[in-house]
């Protein structure tokens, strides 16, 4: 799950038909080196995008057909953008998408993309990685300071949001931060929502913080809307087939190490 790495649960949500490193053969391992020599990545990284000169892009933008995209935010948005008004195929009379609707949807997916890169360059600065400690991490306090303050509040903030989208705590027939009413068949997300929940998500491996659970009383968190909506995008098929490799891209583990607080 690096950053990026979760640009497959947006495709995977969006019923296109897709390749990723598992269905197309390419092990990073052996393959990147020759694909960064290649200049193919626009800024040497992955993940990497390339479009289908075929596919949905080329009826709708010949330039943009066969282009290679790089950065994650950038790929969530044109995959949300080609997705358009569908779920799975199944087209959406109201218009919208994973995309959002034009003005106030697209403007709260946006919005949630960046506070999902926001939490993860918090996590970067105070969480060790599978590849070594992270740079605050002189001592343990830094690590306290993100599970206790920082990442708490970041929590809170987006609860009011939640709640500022639905009519009360307690009104089930709302999902998620673009206030729809809810599918009993399928939540469906925009992608700055899919985007949010694999940062949070990559947190929770390690810890729950305390705004998130029932305290030892078992009364409510003070999230209560905010854990509904990780706990219905968490079981739904689509991201539980991303978590356990099923999806073209393939197996993924946790980038930020699991050991890096007690529980």
């Amino acid at each position: 799950m690096l950053n990026g790495g979760w640009w497959e649960q947006v495709a995977e949500y969006s019923g296109l038909p897709w390749l990723g490193p598992q269905s197309a053969g390419f092990e990073a391992a052996s393959d990147w080196g020759a694909l960064k020599k290649s200049g193919e990545p626009p800024f040497g990284l992955l993940p990497l995008l390339r479009l289908d000169p075929c596919g949905p892009s080329s009826s709708s933008s010949s330039a943009a057909a066969g282009q290679a995209v790089g950065h994650a935010t950038a790929i969530c948005a044109v995959v949300a953008q080609l997705a358009g008004p569908c779920y799975g195929g199944e087209r959406r009379l109201e218009g919208r998408g994973l995309e959002g609707a034009p003005g106030s949807e697209f403007a709260m997916s946006m919005m949630l993309m960046a506070e999902g890169e926001d939490l993860y360059a918090l996590m970067k600065a105070h969480l060790p990685t599978v590849f070594g400690p992270a740079p605050n991490q002189a001592s343990d306090e830094s690590q306290e300071e993100f599970w206790a303050a920082l990442l708490p509040s970041h929590l809170l903030k987006l609860e009011a949001l939640l709640l500022s989208r639905s009519s009360s705590s307690s009104d089930e027939s709302i999902f998620g931060f673009a206030g729809r009413q809810r599918s009993v068949a399928k939540v469906e997300p925009l992608a700055g929502e899919l985007y949010l929940f694999a940062m949070l998500h990559q947190a929770f491996l390690i810890r729950r913080p305390k705004v998130m659970a029932p305290d030892a009383a078992g009364n409510t968190p003070q999230c209560p809307l905010l854990r509904a909506w990780y706990t219905a995008l968490l079981v739904d098929p689509r991201t539980q087939r991303v978590l356990e490799g099923g999806s073209p891209f393939g197996a993924i583990g946790p980038y930020f190490s699991p050991l890096s607080a007690s529980s």
